[in-house]
């Protein structure tokens, strides 16, 4: 009998496909646990190491007890099977402990706070209505929309309709209502209505301390009431959105240090930092220069206080970006700025190689610079580019609800010219942005690859987006 005929007679080749297959299943539900934040990120190539080890296995298995009729476990079977398992879990321990160890760094992606702390569990009570029935009815389909909206994000934790029903027209604390339902985050709102105007007031208040930190006014004429209903959930939605990605950074920044004056320190330079944002967009760029430089002596601050933490140089570093872009064509200052930015990524990739901010960080700078036309000549711009591609892509796969990261490899990827693969890139930058951080580039740069790969359909949509979400935005205008 031919060495082909006995495997077919042993059935290897079945054995080996279903092994394949049900592997690839696991693995395919273990990179949604992880990406989802539910499994640690060390469980994935644990996972994939143990279907690698385990493939002798299945060849042994199906080698011994893959013919027809019953067959006895054999010594040489069970010698091969417990080396291969001994094998196995040695290979599974050092893979968890090495990527353990590159992923221990304070990833903002990896901090777990308890449930009645995280912002992003959500519970919205029902909205108080001020006015007649329809009034009333309003503010009672506002509340379940909203509920539904904030649970299309999967970002976020929100209590259902039956969860926060007994808590109707009731008169409970916030702090209660956070320890029943174990939530951080608190909506309330109050719909009033006059003759000719619908105004709706919506309140973001920390479960814990009963504090306000967010709110969201809106007005709309009162004709066709009902018709509001979506367009009023949807507006609260998206402002609720932006808030809560605001109060969800100071909270995970304050996790990730017992030093309370660095923390504030860090607090500080990112108001400053905001402040020169603003300036910038106004043109002022002297000033903007020297918010951006009071931001970096508040982080090399909280940097001396506190040595270890990671994210204070990892925050220079794009202190050090924003420098670089308000040189405008003083290209050599830029680059100078730009050096300064790449080091402070080198320093917090030392400390914590996995941290997807800083890889996005090194990312983007890598990219600006090439960008800049300062890699030097077509060889050495080509690899800048490839290296900056590489951390981008490396920052969103550690990290796949980092916008900004997708964001930045969807314009690397179409200013390469692979439109596909760079609308696909906005596309998740789009899903993966819950707090709208960039959703207007985003959003334009969907249209963009949509009309370059002449879908006509997608770039209206996307266009007609773009123009109702930021009437004010430039790139929308007709």
């Amino acid at each position: 009998m031919s060495f082909f005929s006995t495997l077919k007679e042993r059935r290897l080749p079945q054995f080996m496909a279903a092994y394949a297959a049900g592997g690839w299943v696991l693995l395919q539900l273990v990179d949604q646990l992880v990406d989802r934040g539910v499994a640690p990120d060390p469980l994935y190539p644990t996972a994939l190491a143990i279907f690698i080890c385990g493939a002798p296995a299945a060849i042994i298995l199906s080698w011994f007890h893959g013919a027809v009729g019953s067959q006895k476990f054999r010594a040489l079977e069970l010698s091969l099977l417990a080396a291969l398992l001994a094998g196995t879990i040695g290979v599974s321990a050092w893979v968890w402990g090495t990527t353990s160890t590159e992923s221990t760094g304070p990833s903002l992606a990896a901090i777990d706070l308890p449930p009645t702390e995280d912002p992003r569990r959500i519970a919205v009570l029902y909205f108080e209505g001020r006015g007649d029935d329809d009034v009333q009815f309003l503010a009672a389909g506002v509340t379940e929309t909203l509920i539904d909206e904030l649970s299309s994000v999967d970002a976020l934790h929100v209590i259902s309709r039956n969860g926060v029903a007994p808590f109707r027209d009731a008169s409970v604390s916030t702090d209660s209502v956070g320890r029943v339902l174990e939530v951080g985050t608190v909506v309330e709102g109050r719909v009033v209505a006059s003759t000719d105007r619908v105004r709706m007031n919506v309140a973001l208040v920390n479960a814990a301390t009963g504090d306000q930190y967010g709110d969201v006014e809106l007005e709309r004429p009162r004709a066709e009431l009902f018709d509001l209903q979506d367009e009023l959930a949807q507006e609260v939605a998206l402002r609720l959105r932006e808030k809560l990605g605001e109060e969800f950074e100071l909270r995970q920044r304050q996790a990730e240090t017992g030093n309370v004056e660095a923390w504030e320190l860090l607090q500080q330079a990112g108001f400053a930092s905001q402040e020169a944002d603003e300036l910038a967009e106004a043109g002022d760029r002297e000033a903007a220069e020297g918010r951006l430089e009071k931001a970096d002596s508040l982080l090399e601050a909280a940097s001396a206080l506190e040595p270890g933490w990671v994210r204070p140089p990892i925050e220079r570093g794009w202190v050090s970006y924003k420098r670089s872009r308000i040189f405008g064509f003083d290209r050599a200052a830029a680059d100078e700025r730009i050096e300064e930015g790449l080091a402070f990524a080198g320093a917090g990739l030392q400390a914590a190689p996995r941290d997807p901010s800083a890889l996005e960080l090194r990312g983007t700078l890598r990219y600006w610079r090439y960008l800049l036309n300062l890699g030097g000549g077509p060889e050495e711009a080509e690899r800048l580019r490839a290296e900056a591609e590489t951390d981008l892509r490396a920052a969103v796969e550690i990290d796949g609800q980092r916008a900004s990261a997708w964001s930045s490899l969807s314009h690397l990827l179409i200013n390469k010219g692979e439109m596909a693969e760079g609308n696909l890139a906005a596309v998740r930058s789009y899903e993966r942005d819950p707090y709208l951080r960039s959703a207007h580039l985003t959003v334009h740069r969907l249209f963009q690859t949509s009309l370059n790969l002449e879908d006509a359909i997608e770039a209206r949509r996307w266009c007609e987006e773009g123009g109702r979400r930021f009437p004010d935005e430039y790139r929308f205008y007709e």
